[in-house]
């Protein structure tokens, strides 16, 4: 063997031989190494050992190859697109379940037109080959649901391959849910292909069923971590059993969307629920072409992909001189739309790091170097902010960020000097460096949870926790003691090594710890703060903010999570970011363990209250908010804070029409059980109740459900047919609906766990936002026991 350099382009079609069989086809023509054998002459002597090696040297053969191209010493002519499947076979197509041979080459028929097939439902990966004998080659231990089948005159199969369940918590009733992969390569160019199918019923249902779809894409791109498959061309192959999450919407895809990948093609089954995504960057998106469903449900689709001659987004991005690198984009959390730029820059979303790009960077082991606000939805800048400063009023920002190691503040939007925060050294915190400025935070004594004793050192603001009691969450860990999250991850073996990063308030499911990095909230505060936080703004809290009691009704302010300015009031109030609570005081309220009292509009970054609201109102096309929270031992021990709407009717002692006969719904009554009776106050209670999950004609369970507006309706409904009870699907925290039913004779037994895919310490916002009220009986966990999958393990 030898090389034969051309300087010139080449347009010969010559392909590389087959010998004894066929076993190698160069894709294109400028593999110039073939013309250099005997092999390629029509008389050649296919037997003779030169030939017969051929299949053995094809990979290294085509590696050298690659080389050569990308030494720039070769210029090739592109080669013809890949024809990439995506295909949900039916599992009734096996042996396992009743299939037939017949039907497999059906099935097959369809296949070989392809050059990549990432199958769903495929239970037998020997089966499908058997039926497709020579056409197709299969990828090793891909079967049992997600077969990958790769032409092997096109791709040369790179010896990876494999398949992994997404895990239980992520199944359905119908199937333990999977996905696999194989690593190829098209013109000596390696790429990764995963096929995958998503839950669909039962516990897979609403929003649950979302949340494990989210859960399912997550561990697939760890998954690509792990194989080293990161900043290689991609392409994933998906049922993802969308439709019942408004399709493109569902959580899943979502997460996808947000790490690098764009939707290469939809097939039309059921709305268009099967998808071939890819790395964006990566590919060259061409034809899309639909065939008939054959024996399957599902109609196959492909789409043609042409791999692209550099894939910019994948490299380490220069800046300028060079001072400045960063990691492929694909490793970037968050990112908004899919939006990068140039100089290591993206848009990003602001909530789960406060509005900071210093924070974001920091959440992926960067230096933030520039931050910016953009002028609509793309690349340029509205207005340069420091790097730690809010950018607020907005979902999403420019972030420019780099690797440690290149670090040097950028020219091009931001100043050329860091910014120094005056507050960096308050205080006996240890700092940790970021970048910019050095994080602070408690000693590691009055950190709580911390799993085993494992601190990842006195300067890091790093430790191991427990999940379980912050819903797997940093962000609502660092809350617990008064502190902000900077970054989340998952460890690699109960130690601080870092196995993936995540962002603050994504959950880091499958385990029982994870490594949270904590900085304190006083750092984000404008004046040294006191021994209870912030000085109070000396501004009298006008009607109808509650006035005249102590912090003994709250935490300390100093614990409160997103005050606004440190602009703290008297009577437990404080100015808040609406945009992480939906502009909701009982929201913020309840996300640090409080029950919101009072709400309302500041006039002018103040106390003083422009307008009141109901705690469960959003306050809308503003910043900030005043929320009035207490803690909820601290009922019946502080002044009450006057109402700023007009107080529910009382509960009638005898509603009309009269409920049955029993205690009347009150916030003293002592509620017990006596073997198989409900007592409230001593009495018994004779429930007649009904499921009341009031969605309008043509709605769907849950994004129809409208308590609100049908409750006065089927109350009045309920009342007049002797009705004392409900019982919900989905939580009731809205108190005015509460309280229609509360005067109207009606006990609340209220829902607060329908099935395992929630959090378990989800409960206890949705307990202590109305644990108070009157109308309150019962809380209740489970909903159709087949389903919840709260069963497993008992």
């Amino acid at each position: 063997w030898f090389e034969v350099a051309f300087t010139e382009p080449i347009d010969m079609k010559t392909q590389m031989m087959r010998c004894l069989g066929g076993a190698l086809v160069a894709a294109s023509a400028a593999t110039a190494f073939a013309a250099a054998t005997p092999c390629g002459r029509s008389d050649a002597d296919t037997s003779a050992p030169s030939c017969a090696s051929l299949p053995r040297m094809a990979p290294a053969l085509l590696q050298r190859r690659s080389e050569v191209q990308q030494s720039g010493s070769l210029q090739v002519e592109g080669a013809s697109p890949l024809t990439v499947l995506s295909w949900n076979v039916l599992y009734t197509n096996f042996d396992c379940c009743g299939g037939s041979a017949n039907k497999r080459e059906q099935l097959a028929n369809v296949i070989a037109e392809a050059d990549v097939a990432g199958l769903q439902e495929c239970m037998s990966e020997d089966e499908l080959q058997t039926a497709l004998g020579e056409r197709m080659s299969k990828a090793p231990n891909t079967d049992r649901s997600n077969c990958v089948f790769y032409n092997a005159g096109r791709v040369i199969f790179q010896g990876i391959s494999g398949r992994q369940s997404l895990g239980d918590d992520v199944r359905d009733d119908d199937a333990e849910r999977y996905f696999s992969w194989a690593k190829l390569s098209f013109e000596g160019r390696p790429f990764w292909v995963f096929s995958t199918h998503w839950c669909i019923d039962g516990p897979c249902i609403g929003s649950a069923g979302g949340l494990r779809h989210k859960a399912s894409a997550e561990r697939m791109l760890e998954k690509r971590r792990e194989l080293g498959a990161v900043g290689l061309p991609m392409i994933i192959t998906a049922d993802a059993n969308s439709h019942a999450f408004n399709y493109d919407m569902d959580d899943g895809v979502q997460v996808l969307l947000a790490n690098g990948f764009e939707i290469a093609g939809r097939g039309p089954y059921a709305g268009g629920i099967d998808y071939i995504f890819v790395s964006k960057g990566d590919w060259s998106i061409g034809e899309q072409s639909v065939g008939p469903p054959g024996p399957a449900l599902h109609q196959p689709f492909t789409v043609q992909l042409s791999l692209q001659e550099s894939s910019p987004m994948h490299a380490s991005p220069e800046v300028g001189d060079g001072r400045t690198s960063c990691e492929g984009f694909d490793r970037w959390p968050d990112i908004d739309g899919g939006v990068t730029c140039d100089s290591c820059t993206a848009l990003v979303k602001t909530r789960p790091y406060g509005g900071r790009c210093d924070a974001y960077c920091a959440s992926f082991g960067h230096v933030c170097m520039a931050a910016a606000e953009e002028m609509n939805e793309d690349c340029e800048v509205k207005s340069s902010h420091q790097c730690d400063e809010e950018i607020q009023g907005t979902s999403d920002m420019l972030c420019t960020c780099s690797s440690p190691q290149s670090s040097e503040p950028l020219s091009t939007t931001a100043p050329t000097e860091p910014h120094t925060d005056p507050m960096e050294n308050a205080g006996t915190h240890a700092p940790v460096d970021t970048g910019n400025e050095p994080l602070t935070c408690q000693a590691y004594s009055q950190w709580p949870s911390i799993d085993g004793g494992v601190t990842c050192g006195a300067s890091s603001c790093r430790a191991l926790v427990l999940t379980e009691p912050y819903g797997n969450r940093c962000d609502k860990y660092c809350e617990s003691f008064g502190h902000v999250c900077v970054a989340a991850a998952e460890e690699m073996n109960e130690n601080c090594e870092v196995m993936f990063h995540a962002p603050c308030d994504v959950e880091i499911v499958g385990t029982s710890d994870m490594l949270c990095t904590c900085r304190s909230r006083e750092v984000l505060q404008p004046t040294t703060p006191g021994p209870e936080g912030p000085a109070p703004t000396p501004v009298p809290t006008p009607e109808p903010m509650p006035v005249e009691t102590t912090l003994d009704c709250c935490e300390p302010y100093s614990m409160w999570p997103e005050v606004d300015g440190g602009v703290t009031c008297d009577a437990c109030t404080a100015l808040v970011l609406t945009a992480p609570y939906g502009g909701r005081c009982d929201k913020y309220c309840e996300s640090f363990g409080h029950v919101c009292v009072a709400a309302g509009e500041e006039m002018n970054e103040d106390c003083m209250v422009k307008y009141s609201e109901e705690c469960d109102v959003a306050i809308q096309d503003t910043s900030d908010m005043l929320c009035s929270c207490r803690l909820p031992s601290s009922a019946g021990t502080c002044p009450v804070a006057p109402d700023p709407t007009p107080a529910p009717t009382p509960a009638p002692q005898t509603p009309s029409p009269s409920p049955a006969p029993g205690p009347s719904p009150g916030i003293e009554g002592k509620i017990e059980v006596q073997g198989r009776q409900v007592l409230v106050d001593g009495v018994p209670v004779h429930l007649k109740g009904v499921a009341w999950n009031p969605i309008n004609k043509g709605g769907s369970h849950p994004s129809g459900l409208d308590f609100t507006g049908n409750v006065e309706r089927d109350a009045d409904i309920m009342a007049s047919a002797g009705i004392n009870a409900v019982r919900s699907y989905e939580t009731i925290n809205d108190t005015a609906v509460l309280d229609a039913l509360w005067a109207r004779g009606i006990w609340v037994l209220n829902s607060v766990y329908c099935n395992a895919g929630f959090a378990t310490s989800s409960v206890i916002g949705k307990v202590n936002a109305v644990k108070y009220h009157p109308a309150i009986l019962m809380w209740t966990i489970g909903n159709e026991w087949n389903y919840n999958g709260l069963y497993k393990g008992l």
